[in-house]
């Protein structure tokens, strides 16, 4: 069974120069990844909403409100005076993994957050590419959906010492894919590597409190195990709608908008939907 955990909020961002409506992107990413699991039989939505706004919340649930796989857990109000918008994000990392840590183990699970945009049948694409990869390699299958840009060696970035690291190519039935030692917060692995190596996801909670905590020494360090084999995608599978510099190599501005077009919802409205490209 495919679960797919979604955090949501429309209130606080971790983006300050963030292209598109936070909102307004929440919910087109909602409708692809909706539109992704039409094709998909035995599969669960588990949407874990952060203390959205009230108007927010009624969007929410008219999108989703005749379709019995998804479930809604709207998280209770709490004193977060003085906290800083990463410290306030990790409350529903918590209860995500809480979550996950209790699904039988051979599940597979897509955690993912409110700002991807999937291109069509990219989830099923993740899903067929980890069931071909188990079969003949000996590892533990992860797969990332972006194909991030710093992770490959470029003169225009800063930290290409930090990010660019040896990897192997694997071809798929669709596309080449890539080792990686480092994700952002989305991938999709089994539930038992959640429980296997729960002190290094639960660490990703101290980001916000400890300053030299990020992905990249916490969640990340999973992925180098002897046991486990994190894939990207040598041509992305979804948009991280965040920043500019965020949109994948080879994804050109019309291809963004086409998907971010294609997305809409019966509550979209013009002043709400501009993308700053």
């Amino acid at each position: 069974m495919l679960h797919i955990v979604l955090r949501t909020c429309d209130r606080h961002s971790l983006v300050s120069t963030r292209i598109v409506n936070k909102k307004e992107c929440i919910l087109r990413c909602l409708n692809s990844i909706l539109t992704n699991l039409e094709s998909i039989e035995d599969k669960s939505l588990y949407i874990i909403d952060d203390n959205s706004s009230e108007d927010f919340k009624n969007k929410l649930e008219s999108i989703v409100e005749h379709l019995p796989y998804v479930t809604i857990n709207y998280l209770p109000g709490r004193d977060q005076t003085g906290l800083s918008a990463k410290k306030k994000s990790r409350y529903s990392v918590q209860v995500a993994y809480e979550y996950i840590y209790n699904l039988p183990d051979e599940d597979l699970v897509y955690v993912v957050e409110d700002d991807y945009l999937h291109f069509q049948n990219a989830i099923q694409e993740m899903v067929n590419t980890w069931n071909y990869f188990s079969k003949f390699i000996p590892f533990n299958i992860g797969i990332f959906p972006q194909d991030f840009n710093q992770l490959h060696l470029h003169p225009s970035f800063h930290h290409n010492e930090t990010y660019f690291q040896s990897c192997f190519i694997v071809p798929s039935h669709q596309r080449y894919y890539k080792t990686t030692w480092f994700t952002q917060e989305s991938f999709m692995i089994q539930s038992k590597i959640f429980k296997q190596y729960k002190t290094e996801f639960d660490s990703l909670l101290k980001i916000g409190d400890d300053p030299s905590c990020w992905e990249g020494n916490t969640i990340s360090s999973v992925w180098t195990k002897p046991d486990v084999k994190m894939f990207m995608p040598l041509g992305s599978l979804v948009v991280h709608m965040s920043n500019k510099t965020d949109i994948p190599f080879f994804i050109t501005e019309e291809q963004v908008l086409k998907l971010w077009n294609e997305n809409k919802t019966f509550w979209s409205l013009e002043q709400d939907s501009q993308v700053q490209l």
